[in-house]
């Protein structure tokens, strides 16, 4: 397991988060913040700083609960592209 995986799994270790879709599931309503530009559609949770050298990362998660993490200087290089909040309504909306 990478440091970063363990890093990010210690993070999350006490919320216990279900799989978007499951009965009851808080995330049912999952909105996306932005966009990859090979077409995922992904939602910041926050921002971070890697244990390692304290650098800044980007923590954000895709429809299916799968969580990333991603420095920020990749993460706003123009790799994704920010939803506008009408945009990311109305792609939510046709997930459902």
């Amino acid at each position: 397991m990478t440091l970063l995986a363990r890093i990010v799994g210690r993070l999350f270790a006490e919320a216990t988060v279900p799989r978007h879709g499951q009965s009851g599931d808080p995330r049912a309503r999952w909105t996306p913040t932005h966009r990859h530009r090979k077409g995922g559609e992904y939602r910041v949770l926050g921002h971070g700083l890697l244990e390692t050298d304290r650098s800044d990362v980007v923590i954000y998660d895709d429809a299916d609960g799968t969580i990333w993490v991603r420095p920020v200087a990749e993460f706003y290089d123009g790799r994704f592209e920010a939803l506008a909040q009408d945009q990311a309504w109305r792609l939510s909306a046709r997930a459902r």
